[in-house]
């Protein structure tokens, strides 16, 4: 996997076909929680991860957040997924680059947003020093990975597994938003 760097008018990234695979399907994962959660009353009912994608407006007044989520969520929801939808398009092409106009960065920004607030939910990240926790582990089970795993040691596989596609994703995000910062400043190549 490569960062994203400017090329012109767009931003471009490297991955090959099982990273594609990964990516994609956590977008496709992700639209289909807002999809298939739109009936439930509330999202905080259903799954904690919905909260973080679509928040209480006034979380100490439940009326006021009732009524701005029956005016709003439903325009959200369908902004979110459409959003992510066309993320896991681009992501499920042939080829190892994924190229992303720098008009549409902002919104592939906010798509990779949405993946990583819901594996933050998934993983418990709720402050900076969860966040650096996470990084340690993972740090660590590389470390094990390399070596023999010592006896009685045992490996949480699924949080790495997310806890690495959170990283690749915060990773990519970050070298995305460094392209579009960059578009004010350089002239089109």
């Amino acid at each position: 996997m490569k960062a994203f760097q400017r090329r012109g008018k767009d931003a471009v990234a490297s991955l090959d076909r099982h990273e594609r695979a990964v990516l994609s399907a956590a977008f496709e994962e992700v639209a289909e929680l807002l999809d298939d959660s739109s009936s439930a009353p509330s999202p905080s009912d259903v799954d904690p991860a919905l909260l973080r994608l679509l928040p209480d407006a006034a979380p100490s007044d439940p009326e006021v957040s009732d009524e701005f989520r029956r005016l709003t969520e439903e325009d959200l929801r369908t902004h979110k997924s459409d959003r992510l939808k066309s993320v896991h398009d681009a992501l499920a092409g042939e080829g190892q680059e994924w190229v992303v106009s720098l008009d549409e960065g902002l919104s592939t920004a906010a798509a990779l947003t949405d993946v990583r607030l819901v594996i933050a939910a998934r993983l418990g990240l709720e402050t900076d020093e969860d966040a650096t926790l996470l990084s340690g582990e993972l740090e660590v089970a590389a470390g094990l990975l390399e070596g023999d795993l010592p006896e009685g040691l045992g490996l949480d596989h699924k949080r790495i597994w997310l806890a690495s596609v959170y990283q690749a994703l915060t990773w990519l995000q970050d070298s995305l938003i460094a392209c579009l910062m960059d578009k004010k400043g350089r002239r089109d190549e």
